[in-house]
Formats: C-alpha cells, sequence, structure tokens
C-alpha cells in the first residue's frame, strides 16, 4: 500500500503543527515550573546574605563592648605605664623633685629619654 506524497505531506504538516503546540505550550510550562537547582542558589544566596548582615552586627556589636569596656593590658605594659609615671613624678617639683637628689633627676630624665642636663636648677 502506497501513500502519495500529498498525504504524506499533510501528515507531516501536521505533525509540525503539534509538534509547535506542544513546544509552545512547554515553554509556557516551564515558566511555571521552579526548578530545584534554581531555589537552591536563591536560598543560598539569601543565607549568604543574611551570614554577612549578621557579621556585620556582630562586629559592630563587639567594637561597642570592646570601646567601653577595653581588653585588659598585659602587666608588663601596666609595669611600663607605671614607672613612666613615677619618673615624671621624680621629675615635677611639685610633687616628688624636691625630694630627691639631682643624681636622682638624672636617671629619671634618662629613663623618659628626655635630654640629660649637667645641672639641674
Amino acid at each position: 500500500m502506497a501513500y502519495s506524497d500529498t498525504v504524506l505531506e499533510q501528515a507531516f504538516q501536521v505533525l509540525n503543527e503539534k509538534l509547535s503546540e506542544t513546544a509552545a505550550r512547554l515553554s509556557q510550562l516551564e515558566k511555571h515550573i521552579h526548578y530545584p537547582h534554581n531555589e537552591t542558589v536563591e536560598v543560598t544566596d539569601r543565607m549568604q546574605e543574611l551570614a554577612m548582615k549578621e557579621a556585620a552586627a556582630k562586629a559592630q556589636a563587639q567594637a561597642i563592648i570592646s570601646e567601653a569596656h577595653p581588653p585588659p593590658m598585659r602587666a608588663d605594659t601596666e609595669a611600663i605605664l607605671a614607672l613612666t609615671k613615677f619618673a615624671k613624678r621624680l621629675l615635677n617639683p611639685d610633687d616628688l623633685g624636691h625630694a630627691v637628689t639631682f643624681e636622682v633627676r638624672q636617671l629619671a630624665r634618662r629613663a623618659l629619654g628626655f635630654e640629660v642636663k649637667e645641672y639641674d636648677l
């Protein structure tokens, strides 16, 4: 049984029309489908954004806390500051300056890095 060319052409034409309709319907349906990999990317982006905001808030809170309550100094730093204050008190005539000798005041100046005077007037 042989088909004529016109019947085959009509069949191919109908088949092409149906394929076109199916492709159009498929593209319409794809617009409404949420693929899992797209949702994962959106969720991951949202999670990263939230994590960045949380880290920024923690850093800001830590800055406020450290400003209000500075971390304790090391013992050697505290000792250096205390010795510096003491040496300055030895040079201050209103404090301990008149109670110590000239040599002690020279040593205090040298310890603070000041110019050492030959005569303390």
